[in-house]
């Protein structure tokens, strides 16, 4: 008898919990209880900000192999030894081209137990600040088949000024929407919530878009001593604004 008043109790609990509050009154009295709710909108801001990049982070990877594991590292050593002699070489500033630690792989035979080769991968990341510097980076990964284009990423000197700026501009064209609003609709919008997504991370470009680049501006970069701009980059921004709608 007590097992079944508990499993009662258990099956009444959650009628209990989440009961909502039940609304008791005449259709007059609901009508002045929900006019005295606070109504709310939401109005969202939109910016796009256009910049020329400053300079650029290309990544490229470097692969070697052998049957030796001792081999294939000094081959990748040797390899971007030769790299980074070109670069400077090619007025890359040497501090300008950073590498990361080897990385090695074994690969094994159908039934060997011991590895029957050995491949080594490195990484360089090469900041570029002209046209001229990024043709160089180029010609190095088609002349070598052991060198690979993995990405080149835009930068600008001061990402929290883009930020202030998209926000700004986010700002302002939600203020411009909220005024058509409260002059078409005969309302006074006060703002109570807000939340912004400001985007200031560049996407990487891809290596089509770097070899077109690099093709077509090789001879006006030449003209103009390598001051071209390493091209264009759009930032977005948005904030949601939550408003309390006040009737004039």
């Amino acid at each position: 008898m007590r097992n079944l008043i508990c499993i009662c109790w258990i099956l009444l609990l959650p009628t209990v919990v989440f009961a909502a509050p039940e609304l008791k009154g005449t259709p007059e009295e609901l009508t002045r209880y929900l006019s005295g709710l606070p109504k709310t909108v939401n109005l969202v801001g939109e910016a796009k900000l256009e910049i020329q990049a400053q300079s650029g982070i290309i990544t490229v990877g470097i692969k070697t192999e052998h049957a030796q594991l001792q081999t294939a590292l000094q081959k990748n050593q040797a390899l971007r030894t030769d790299i980074i002699a070109k670069l400077t070489a090619s007025a890359i500033p040497e501090e300008n081209i950073k590498g990361s630690k080897f990385s090695s792989t074994p690969e094994y035979g159908f039934f060997g137990k011991k590895p029957n080769n050995y491949v080594v991968d490195n990484v360089l990341k090469i900041t570029v600040e002209s046209e001229t510097q990024m043709q160089h980076v180029a010609q190095i990964v088609d002349n070598r088949a052991d060198v690979f284009y993995q990405g080149m990423e835009l930068k600008e000197q001061d990402k929290e000024k883009i930020k202030t700026r998209l926000l700004q501009m986010a700002l302002a064209n939600a203020k411009h929407r909220q005024k058509i609003y409260e002059a078409e609709l005969n309302v006074l919008l006060t703002p109570i919530v807000f939340h912004e997504n400001i985007m200031v991370h560049p996407m990487p470009m891809p290596a089509k878009q770097l070899r077109m680049m690099s093709s077509e501006n090789s001879a006006q970069d030449s003209s103009t001593g390598g001051s071209l701009s390493l091209g264009e980059h759009t930032y977005h921004g948005s904030v949601n604004i939550q408003y309390q709608v006040i009737p004039q």
